[in-house]
């Protein structure tokens, strides 16, 4: 049967295959390997052996047959053995070698495909070719590499080539010869966009950002649509990396005329927004992004933060509302319900909010501190000290429990507990000696009574040293040594305050250190200054001898 198929090949084919006038080789291998299974990773056309014609061993061509209808069948094992065969009885051949090489490497035995097509005297573009693919197969991506520029440099539109290249520099960080392989690639395929987004990151990454924008222009003008979203993060990224973040807001937003609900390009126009400390601006585009995903409770409560940041409180206490009454139990829900009660002066509402924080997250200090706060406005001093000790049981990191401890004494100190809120200020300080905040309060609070001054002076000189800028901390340093009669170094500190900060307490004492130097008239014009900004502080009214303060009052 097989004889008979091969007299039927000859007579169809004729008789020039390999040097055999009458037969071409060429077609009759391409139609039977046309009939085997796509999806190949390589599969060249094989070139007729530009030698001139000689006379073959007829054997030579009856393998070689064999060898076409096996691989026809996809028998590659056999149609292997055959070629190997007509390759013994005609060594010299082209066509034969390529044959047996490819079968090789289609059955993965890439050194054996190798070792044929370096008998191969002729190298052709398809032998380069099909010796790259080889080496890819063995791991050598450097003689693969080399391989393919032999290839192009015989044919330079082999793109498969180019593909390799590309990946091969872009592995080894060589930017510029990835830039080249894409640009060789996108001159094979001008209309391609995602050629020239490609190139755009090499240059890029390459330090050529103004050629990157050039191309990744380019690629918009080619496709705007949605589908090139890459291009304007891209090319959004550039003018923002050479500081031309304006442009890189108008790149965006064009993206977004495109597709107005796109996460990505909102995220990015929110992100330079932020970056850029503009809450209001973001807050169009965090809330095209809350609608675009009604379902994302994260997406919702960033849109209300923004709006509690921007003192938009009616907006955020609607979205953090809902937020509760879909059944979201996140508790920074109940934190800004909390904040914006506070804010609005409901009390009640700012305790009941806190309370259920610190029943969704008792490690949080802030819930505690909320709630503490509600129950100092609601009067109920109690509560408030019963409530930071509650929280301080909870408290897992310093910080937090610093914070408490802070709160509880400045509570005690309110409360006139002065003893308690010594002891308490002075637990945080046997933990945390430099902290400067409570060395302050604590130091004000025995000043300001009277109380162990030179203590308090000590205590305030460090905060001061920490701190030596604070308006707050100065003036307190101010206070004890007026408390101490050094009226003069009381005027050296106070005067300092008042140049750092518009306070109506720093106005005050200043005055009050005025009066203790002899000079009523400066004393009266820092009180009155104290006054215009606290018009119903009766003390200071008593110090000026007036009920209220004349619109012609004298300004220093």
């Amino acid at each position: 049967m097989l004889l008979k198929t091969l007299f039927l090949v000859i007579s169809v084919l004729g008789l020039t295959a390999l040097g055999i006038p009458g037969c071409s080789s060429t077609a009759a291998r391409q139609d039977l390997v046309q009939t085997a299974a796509d999806g190949e990773e390589f599969r060249p056309v094989p070139r007729v052996d530009k030698r001139a014609a000689e006379e073959l061993d007829y054997r030579a061509y009856e393998f070689y047959v064999n060898g076409l209808l096996y691989e026809g069948i996809g028998d590659l094992r056999n149609a292997a053995a055959s070629y190997r065969k007509a390759l013994q009885v005609y060594p010299d051949s082209y066509e034969i070698g390529f044959a047996l090489a490819e079968i090789a490497y289609r059955m993965r035995q890439p050194d054996q495909a190798l070792e044929v097509l370096e008998q191969i005297a002729l190298k052709t573009v398809d032998v380069f070719r099909l010796e790259g693919a080889c080496y890819q197969q063995t791991g050598d991506e450097r003689a693969a590499k080399d391989a393919y520029l032999n290839a192009i440099a015989l044919d330079s539109t082999q793109e498969n080539a180019y593909i390799f290249l590309a990946g091969y520099y872009r592995r080894r960080n060589n930017l510029d010869s990835t830039a080249w392989t894409y640009h060789q690639l996108i001159r094979m395929q001008p209309e391609n966009y995602e050629l020239r987004n490609e190139l755009g990151k090499m240059l890029a990454l390459g330090g050529r950002p103004e050629e990157a924008k050039t191309v990744f222009r380019e690629s918009l003008a080619m496709n705007p649509s949605i589908d090139n979203v890459a291009a304007y993060l891209s090319l959004s990224e550039l003018y923002e990396l050479t500081e031309q973040v304006d442009t890189a807001k108008v790149v965006l937003k064009e993206g977004l005329e495109v597709s107005p609900d796109n996460m990505m390009l909102n995220r990015a126009v929110v992100r330079l927004y932020l970056e850029a400390d503009s809450v209001l601006g973001a807050i169009p585009y965090v809330r095209s992004l809350a609608e675009a995903a009604p379902q994302d409770a994260d997406a919702s409560r960033r849109l209300a933060i923004m709006y509690f940041t921007v003192d938009s409180l009616p907006q955020a206490d609607s979205v953090l509302s809902a937020l509760v009454g879909s059944g979201d139990i996140e508790p920074a829900n109940h934190f800004y319900l909390g904040r914006i009660a506070l804010i609005g002066e409901d009390y009640t509402r700012a305790r009941d909010e806190f309370t259920t924080l610190t029943h969704l997250a008792d490690s949080i200090s802030d819930g505690w501190l909320g709630l503490g706060l509600a129950f100092n406005h609601l009067g109920d001093s109690a509560q408030e000290l019963e409530t930071y000790r509650t929280g301080l049981e909870f408290m897992r990191d310093e910080e937090s429990a610093v914070a408490l401890y802070f709160a509880l004494g400045a509570a005690f100190e309110q409360a006139d507990a002065i003893d308690s809120a010594t002891a308490t200020f002075e637990e945080i300080l046997k933990h945390d000696p430099d902290n400067a905040q409570t060395l302050n309060y604590l130091g004000y609070a025995l000043a300001d009574r009277n109380l162990r001054l030179e203590y308090a002076r000590d205590l305030i000189s460090r905060a001061v040293e920490l701190k030596p800028n604070s308006a707050a901390f100065l003036d307190s340093y101010g206070w004890v040594y007026y408390r101490l009669a050094e009226y003069e170094k009381a005027l050296e500190y106070l005067e300092a305050a008042a140049k750092l900060d518009n306070d109506p307490v720093i106005f005050d004492h200043l005055g009050d250190a005025y009066l203790a130097t002899g000079k009523p008239e400066e004393a009266k014009v820092w009180w009155r200054k104290a006054l215009e900004q606290q018009p119903d502080n009766t003390t200071i009214k008593e110090k000026l001898g007036v009920e209220s303060l004349p619109p012609s009052a004298d300004k220093p």
